[in-house]
């Protein structure tokens, strides 16, 4: 536990990546709270929002594109977090049709 975490660089990719993945669980737990009356398996919205950030945020993280432009990380980063959670809502709507 805390001989991980201690040991762990706080400006390293896996720290941040972990840092960003985790608001993006955070931000995704609020909105399975409203998801919950209106959806089966509304939780997979969060673990898809957690992915989401975290893989956007390692992206641009393990490139260094985060040193080169600001605007085409945050670009990107939307980018990706679409994908993954697009990607869910997707999966949802193909999964709820009738066979």
């Amino acid at each position: 536990g805390s001989m991980f975490w201690g040991s762990l660089d706080d400006e390293s990719v896996l720290a941040l990546t972990l840092g960003f993945a985790t608001m993006g669980l955070i931000a995704g737990l609020a909105q399975w709270i409203l998801l919950i009356p209106h959806f089966h398996r509304a939780w997979v919205w969060s673990l898809c929002s957690a992915a989401g950030l975290g893989l956007g945020s390692a992206l641009v993280l393990a490139t260094n594109l985060v040193d080169q432009s600001g605007i085409i990380t945050i670009i990107l980063v939307v980018l990706v977090y679409a994908a993954v959670t697009g990607s869910a809502l997707l999966w949802k709507i193909h999964s709820s049709l009738p066979v």
